[in-house]
């Protein structure tokens, strides 16, 4: 049974815990943000343009994903160092390649359909066709994406924290 009081120092429980969900959701919802503006276009330029530059970005993509994503945010944030900003940024790297992957195979199953065919015809240019036609169209998929990249987030920034690698200690987080 969890109660709620204080503890040794006198500090408010239920008041700490509501302050560090206030500092896990932020960092849970910046790291995706980030990972999803650096992610998006990525994948949006890898499924487009197939010849050489697909098969370079997307190596690239597979060397991230061979570290597992706690392994590789816990690594990161042991070289910026504890804080929040760099918890946020080693989640929001650490989830760039999840995003570069969807991004890509909404990308490639897009860039089939008959109005990418229209906007080619009608003579749009590849930055048109990316951003106004395919772009939203691959938005649902998306936004899927970073509804599950949250929580795991959430958990990582805990994590680290827990780990020391977080915000660090009087500041309240749900892994401290």
């Amino acid at each position: 049974m969890v109660r709620f009081g204080t503890d040794d120092l006198g500090r408010d429980a239920l008041a700490r815990l509501a302050t560090g969900a206030r500092i896990s959701l932020t960092a849970g919802v910046l790291s995706t943000l980030l990972a999803m503006l650096v992610g998006i276009p990525i994948g949006l330029v890898a499924g487009y343009y197939r010849r050489w530059v697909d098969p370079i970005l997307m190596r690239g993509v597979d060397v991230v994903l061979a570290f597992p994503f706690l392994i590789f945010a816990v690594g990161l944030a042991a070289i910026l160092g504890p804080s929040l900003r760099n918890v946020v940024l080693a989640l929001g790297i650490s989830q760039i390649p999840g995003v570069v992957r969807i991004a890509r195979g909404e990308t490639l199953a897009l860039r089939q359909e008959d109005f990418v065919a229209g906007a080619i015809a009608d003579g749009a240019g590849d930055g048109v066709i990316l951003f106004r036609y395919i772009l939203p169209n691959a938005a649902n998929a998306l936004i899927v994406q970073a509804t599950v990249a949250i929580p795991v987030a959430i958990i990582g920034e805990a994590t680290l924290s827990f780990l020391g690698l977080g915000v660090q200690r009087p500041t309240p987080s749900w892994g401290v």
